[in-house]
């Protein structure tokens, strides 16, 4: 497996090393979010709780507001796609 991507830019594919460097700039952001939250003194049962204790009416809320912000995730997904595809499609003029 090579660490090899490409990029393209004004009609040429160029060559992108990602270097160890990159990943730990990627991926470091994520685990600390995760680590702070869930195995750091067990926050997310503290967040759950109060989750819990919350009126049937506000816990409703929260729940829309979850489904629309999966919903947003999944457009965004979905749009980003097509416009990778029609932006490929435009510069190697396929």
């Amino acid at each position: 497996m090579t660490n090899e991507h490409y990029v393209i830019t004004q009609k040429r594919i160029l060559p992108v090393q990602l270097g160890l460097k990159h990943y730990v700039i990627i991926l470091l952001p994520p685990v600390l979010f995760i680590w702070s939250v869930f195995l750091y003194n067990n926050k997310w049962r503290i967040i759950v709780q109060s989750i819990e204790d919350e009126a049937p009416e506000k816990r409703k809320k929260y729940v829309i507001l979850a489904w629309i912000i999966i919903a947003v995730i999944v457009i965004n997904l979905i749009l980003s796609i097509y416009l990778l595809k029609w932006n490929y499609d435009k510069v190697m003029g396929v």
